[in-house]
């Protein structure tokens, strides 16, 4: 599967995005301005869309068919992936790994954890 290598910084003063990362062909850089967060702790974009054809970012919260929510993740260090860590810790376990279909089927974002902390309770 080839996907977009695509990052985004939140700016700390007013919650906006900039993307960075490979973006129509073109390398951009990070924002390396002091209203900007470190690159290193930049979201990655997973590479899928939610059913309503939204972008899924790590960061993300989503919410899944039967109402479950869950934030996205960078799962293992081994086996480099995203998973959704429900906030309903007896779902499975209390994360499931994204597979494409199911996210096509069944999640839709939400708001993510800088916008919308208040969803994260």
């Amino acid at each position: 599967m080839s996907r977009s290598i695509k990052f985004r910084q939140r700016n700390k003063n007013n919650g906006s995005f900039w993307h960075w990362g490979m973006l129509n062909g073109i390398w951009e850089n990070p924002k390396r301005q002091d209203n900007y967060i470190h690159p290193s702790e930049s979201d990655q974009f997973t590479g899928l869309l939610d059913r309503n054809g939204k972008e899924i970012w790590e960061g993300d919260i989503v919410r899944d068919s039967d109402g479950s929510m869950g934030q996205i993740e960078y799962g293992a260090k081994d086996y480099p992936s995203f998973i959704i860590r429900y906030f309903k810790p007896q779902l499975d376990e209390g994360h499931s790994w994204i597979w494409s279909q199911f996210v096509k089927e069944e999640l839709e974002v939400v708001g993510d954890i800088y916008s919308n902390p208040e969803l994260l309770k």
